[in-house]
């Protein structure tokens, strides 16, 4: 069926999508510096560290969203699925 079809596609790309994320989380996670790294912006470190920190929980956030996403999708399709086929046994029995 074609809505069910469209639906699960569209679950691929967020579940697509949600990776991304995760695995833009941790290319943000290692962006971290150490005192010995910053050298002269030493001052600048804990503050730099706690933003890249925030993004990348912000990132890892948002992959859960979007794989929930997907699965609400699939979900939708299931029981639209179902919901059709049901529907047309009550038809069929009808006549």
């Amino acid at each position: 069926m074609v809505a069910t079809d469209a639906l699960r596609a569209e679950a691929t790309v967020w579940d697509t999508q949600g990776e991304a994320l995760r695995a833009l989380s941790a290319e943000v996670g290692a962006m971290e510096f150490g005192r010995v790294e910053a050298g002269l912006f030493q001052m600048m470190v804990s503050p730099y560290n706690e933003v890249v920190r925030a993004v990348a929980a912000r990132c890892v956030e948002g992959a859960a969203a979007m794989t929930d996403m997907a699965g609400t999708l699939r979900k939708v399709a299931d029981v639209y699925e179902t919901e059709d086929q049901a529907g047309a046994h009550r038809i069929k029995n009808v006549y």
